[in-house]
């Protein structure tokens, strides 16, 4: 991808690695991206606007026969030292679909991603994000609205 794109009202649909997100500044608006795997990923300083994500189910045939599902993974994003500018912020979106998900996990030790102001439906697993190779070393911030 290159720096400085911009993609408007479009449509990213795949399984694993819908959207590489790999490098440079990116701004989504009004986009529908559907995966199940670590379906936006890479290295990018992105801005998703008005964006609906919508996460597909993943199963095995011994989860249908448990009638489970592999929980997946919206984001994976790798961030590689605490001065790297990158980071992916979700802002007004919705996540809905009929699979399981994390937010996302940690694919680099410096992951930032940034839910704000989205909608979440039951898809998002409880836990919400998962630090992968890196437990042990979360740094969250928790925002909550003022009255």
């Amino acid at each position: 991808m290159a720096d400085k794109a911009w993609f408007y009202g479009c449509r990213f649909i795949s399984v694993q690695d819908t959207l590489a997100d790999g490098f440079g500044r990116h701004y989504f608006q009004n986009c529908y991206i559907e995966g199940a795997i670590d379906f936006i990923w890479g290295y990018g300083q992105s801005i998703y606007q008005n964006c609906m994500i919508y996460v597909k189910g993943v199963t095995s045939k011994e989860m249908l026969e448990n009638e489970g599902m592999l929980a997946g993974f919206i984001t994976a994003q790798g961030r590689e030292s605490e001065h790297d500018t990158s980071g992916f912020v979700f802002n007004n979106c919705v996540i809905e679909g009929d699979g399981k998900a994390f937010l996302g996990r940690a694919y680099r030790g410096y992951s930032r991603v940034v839910f704000y102001g989205t909608t979440m439906s039951s898809v998002v697993v409880p836990e919400g994000w998962n630090a992968w190779h890196y437990k042990g070393h979360e740094y969250v911030i928790v925002i909550t609205s003022i009255p």
